[in-house]
């Protein structure tokens, strides 16, 4: 029954909001950002080398916000 679930603590449904606005791609958080940095892209790029081997991990923000990324990890 549902009874248990609604007599939980309020972060409860705060956790099982954030996680519904993840499932449509929603954002969790915003940052507010300066009129100068409204075309802005921030990009991260880290390198691991493991012998010959390397892995190459990529993030870069697509949303005026900063909140949603691509990722790519290429080995």
């Amino acid at each position: 029954m549902l009874v248990p679930t609604v007599r939980k603590p309020i972060t409860v449904y705060t956790n099982l909001l954030k996680q519904m606005n993840a499932k449509i791609r929603q954002d969790l958080y915003r940052i507010n950002i300066p009129k100068d940095f409204t075309n802005t892209m921030v990009v991260g790029v880290d390198v691991c080398h493991a012998g010959r081997s390397s892995i190459v991990g990529l993030a870069a923000s697509y949303t005026p916000y900063f909140t949603q990324h691509f990722t790519e990890v290429a080995h």
